[in-house]
């Protein structure tokens, strides 16, 4: 907690220098050297703060323990909270106008959550338009990860190739 805790407070940082860095730009063309005493203060403490923000982001995710058996538990039990866009999908393909959609499913929703078996309620007012099979499809967790494979495989490559040299990354 306390490296992760360095992790967001040093990114908050190095957001706040931004403003700076853009009010410079205006200057770029002038011949005031107003913005050198910023630059020469900020460049250092960008690249200091940036350096330990990564080396506490490697740790981090070096030293993450992930319950797998947890998490699937978690997701299985709460698939229904994480259903509701792809219901207002489903009852808009069925012709119920897509306002009128959002509306069911929301007020479903509302009298669900907090509740004990919420997702019986849920299914119950939605069976009314939706049969077991669509239902079941939208409460299907996997349903949720989209292209997640190909937007990670992405990123990787994305840095490898900006960064690998510097990094050691073959």
């Amino acid at each position: 907690p306390v490296v992760s805790e360095r992790v967001a407070g040093l990114a908050r940082a190095v957001r706040s220098l931004a403003l700076g860095f853009l009010e410079n730009i205006v200057l770029w063309h002038e011949r005031d050297l107003s913005n050198s005493s910023f630059e020469r203060y900020s460049i250092p403490h960008l690249l200091l703060a940036t350096d330990q923000l990564l080396l506490d982001t490697i740790w981090v995710l070096e030293h993450l323990h992930v319950d797998v058996d947890a998490m699937r538990r978690h997701v299985e039990e709460n698939a229904w909270l994480f259903a509701s866009e792809c219901f207002v999908r489903m009852l808009a393909l069925k012709g119920v106008p897509r306002h009128e959609a959002h509306r069911l499913v929301w007020e479903a929703y509302m009298k669900a959550y907090g509740e004990k078996g919420g997702e019986k309620l849920v299914i119950e007012v939605l069976s009314r338009w939706l049969d077991e099979h669509e239902i079941g499809e939208c409460l299907d967790p996997r349903r949720q990860l989209g292209s997640y494979r190909e937007l990670i495989d992405r990123a990787l490559s994305y840095a490898k190739d900006r960064v690998g040299g510097v990094c050691g990354w073959a």
